[in-house]
């Protein structure tokens, strides 16, 4: 006997309206139709949060103080202090990244370098631990905390200056250190600025004044480190950098003779520039903008070329039989020149070139920094799709239960919700990326930088991209008002993850 074909059951809400099926496949990525690569998904990766930095634009005279400052010391083996502060998204980690790169710091057997996020450290003398393992490894330390081993190691009187390595260590977002007791900020300090020592260091912070106000015993015993500050980036600096980047992907390059712009009109990058130096002068920031509207120009392509395909499907479908008795007597057989005169093919993404691809105009600017700059923090929840609500909810109790929380620990959290609830099918990695950046783009949350990439003494890189912290710039109440009307998708997420 057969058994009866049964339909899936669909939850309804308490007002009646159904809801998504827990099995169904409508957030799944893989029942999406993939989208064919086109010339804009490159113009969008070249705004993306893990594309390569590439060379700086703007910051000559800090490169050219951070060479002067490195170079000497790396090829004496004698330490120092430079303390390099500006605001989040000024170029600090990567012009510094770049510097060392330049000077071959990973390449030399004689420059041994380590790189902390200070974010990443609960306790301050959680660094002591971070540069043992760097540099001592699996060796045997004679110190019960090692204090004293590093202090041999960077301060070392018996060698001579010509002769043993040189240490540089970089710490940044290194204001996360200060507690009532800065004991452990002094000693690290004193020991780059001693008579004898191989350490240079490298502190990054935001602050301008953080060594006067927080460490002022190092000015009482003249140790006081040297300064670089950052401005933020101007308007003009902005455009041009955006002008670069998209020039960089013509066929001569930047080379590429005339003022032409692909992907982006000028009025739109002098408009997104503006924006972003108006408001935080954070290059971060009008990255995702340009990329957003990119992602807008491209959605706006496919929308035109489904509608035209649809059109000349409907034209080729042959008439019902019902039209054809409605249709008038038969006309005598004659040459129909229409069926000799060439269709107009339709324009495709994957057709499209540089030259020819579409370019973002200031009405796609202002839609996407509206969203970013203006209106309440509640308006902008609402504008989020079902998953970046989601991902919201998830890190707002996240981080209320356990403080700090990394982008990897967030995407752990998330999935393991989604398998739970069975509410929503979890991104992949990728994907989640993706929406973690479009969240910063809109607002709501703020992304800390978890490294430059500096390899460690093991090969490994450190400080990546799922390394980097997470926190969210909504209250509590204003989220759960805003994703109030979604139903009781989110507000399940939001109390299973406290």
């Amino acid at each position: 006997m057969k058994k009866p074909v049964t339909t899936p059951r669909h939850r309804v809400s308490a007002v009646g309206k159904p809801l998504t099926p827990r099995h169904g496949k409508l957030f799944s990525p893989t029942s999406v139709t993939a989208t064919p690569t086109s010339v804009l998904t490159t113009a969008k990766a070249l705004f993306s949060r893990s594309s390569t930095p590439g060379r700086l634009i703007g910051r000559d005279d800090e490169k050219k103080q951070l060479t002067e400052f490195l170079e000497p010391r790396i090829s004496s083996r004698s330490g120092g202090c430079l303390y390099v502060s500006g605001p989040p998204g000024c170029g600090k980690s990567a012009l510094l990244s770049e510097v060392m790169v330049d000077l071959g710091t990973g390449t030399l057997e004689t420059v041994k370098t380590a790189y902390v996020n200070c974010m990443a450290i609960k306790d301050p003398k959680g660094i002591y631990s971070k540069l043992l393992e760097e540099f001592f490894a699996e060796e045997t330390l004679s110190s019960p905390t090692g204090m004293e081993d590093l202090e041999c190691l960077f301060i070392n009187k018996k060698t001579k200056k010509t002769t043993g390595n040189v240490y540089v260590v970089v710490l940044d977002e290194i204001d996360h250190l200060l507690t009532k007791d800065q004991e452990v900020l002094y000693s690290i300090f004193e020991w780059s600025l001693m008579r004898g020592s191989r350490l240079i260091l490298l502190g990054i912070a935001n602050a301008l004044d953080l060594t006067d106000r927080f460490l002022p015993r190092l000015k009482a015993r003249n140790l006081t480190p040297q300064l670089l500050p950052f401005l933020p980036y101007s308007a003009p600096q902005i455009a041009v950098v955006i002008t670069s980047r998209l020039r960089s992907l013509l066929p001569d390059g930047n080379e590429t003779l005339g003022d032409f712009v692909p992907f982006m009109h000028p009025a739109a990058i002098q408009l997104a520039a503006r924006k972003v130096a108006g408001a935080t002068g954070d290059l971060r920031k009008v990255f995702d903008i340009c990329r957003r509207a990119v992602e807008l120009v491209e959605s706006e392509t496919r929308q035109k070329e489904l509608k035209m395909k649809q059109q000349q499907q409907q034209e080729e479908e042959p008439k019902s039989l019902a039209e054809m008795m409605k249709s008038p007597a038969r006309q005598p057989l004659m040459e129909n020149m229409n069926l000799n005169s060439p269709r107009v093919p339709v324009s495709t993404l994957s057709s499209l070139s540089v030259e020819t691809a579409p370019r973002a105009t200031i009405a796609h600017v202002a839609r996407v920094s509206s969203s970013s700059f203006g209106g309440s923090s509640i308006t902008r929840v609402k504008m989020l799709n079902l998953q970046q609500k989601a991902v919201l909810c998830c890190l707002a109790t996240t981080e209320k239960s356990n403080g700090s929380v990394t982008i990897r620990k967030l995407f752990d959290v998330y999935t393991a919700l989604c398998k739970k609830e069975r509410l929503l099918h979890p991104l992949s990695s990728t994907e989640f990326r993706d929406v973690v950046a479009s969240l910063e783009v809109a607002g709501v949350v703020n992304m800390m930088a978890g490294g430059m990439g500096t390899p460690s003494k093991r090969g490994r890189a450190s400080g990546g991209t799922e390394d980097k912290r997470i926190s969210a710039c909504v209250r509590e109440m204003d989220l759960l008002t805003a994703v109030a009307d979604v139903g009781p998708i989110l507000t399940k997420l939001f109390s299973d993850s406290k």
